[in-house]
């Protein structure tokens, strides 16, 4: 989990020099680890990267490979973004309450739908992060006509779910009052899923 959170980032937090940088989403994990405490910048260089693919609107998910981490030495490979989609890159799942990897089953696949879709419905945007071990001599090359790598695709072990909440600015709500009486017709246009941008869109007023 340490290796997915810290290292599967691009992101910095801010320090009395630097302003932070990233996305909103990765500085938000990367203050859930520091709220921890755990250093994100220890954890990196403890375990360097070697191939990095970064996360666009058109992939949904992002990836890096941490060599030596693997089963027997090999290298390691950790995914995260959005869980519809991470999800079915997932042959397994990590149970950490008995410390051991089991089969993704359809019903455990199931389970884990509905947990994602109570999140969502709490306007909280879902994070799936997964990871798998390589071989070694897997084409890093290879990928779709949507960027997706084909090493990205299968063959994953699921760690966990992370729900992340776009908190409202106060005056929202009321200003989008004041345009429906206006007879303004508002609409909101968002890379969220449908459950997660219904909630916000009741949230803010938009719809009912």
């Amino acid at each position: 989990v340490l290796q997915a959170l810290a290292c599967n980032s691009s992101a910095t937090l801010k320090t009395e020099t630097e302003p932070e940088s990233g996305s909103k989403t990765e500085i938000a994990l990367l203050e859930f680890l520091q709220k921890y405490g755990e250093d994100y910048n220890k954890l990196r260089a403890k375990w360097p990267t070697s191939n990095k693919f970064p996360f666009s609107s058109k992939r949904k998910r992002m990836s890096i490979v941490i060599d030596g981490e693997g089963e027997n030495g090999k290298p390691r490979m950790h995914i995260k973004g959005a869980s519809e989609i991470i999800l079915y890159s997932c042959s397994h799942f990590y149970d950490f309450a008995q410390d051991q990897i089991v089969p993704m089953t359809e019903s455990l696949r199931a389970q884990i739908e509905k947990e994602i879709e109570k999140m969502a419905d709490q306007a909280l945007r879902t994070i799936c992060f997964a990871y798998k071990d390589l071989n070694g001599n897997e084409d890093m090359k290879a990928k779709d006509d949507k960027d997706v790598y084909e090493v990205e695709k299968s063959g994953f072990t699921l760690l966990g779910i992370l729900g992340i909440r776009d908190i409202l600015r106060k005056e929202v709500k009321d200003a989008v009052a004041k345009c429906k009486t206006a007879g303004i017709t508002v609409r909101m246009v968002t890379g969220d899923n449908n459950i997660t941008a219904r909630a916000i869109a009741r949230e803010c007023g938009i719809i009912d």
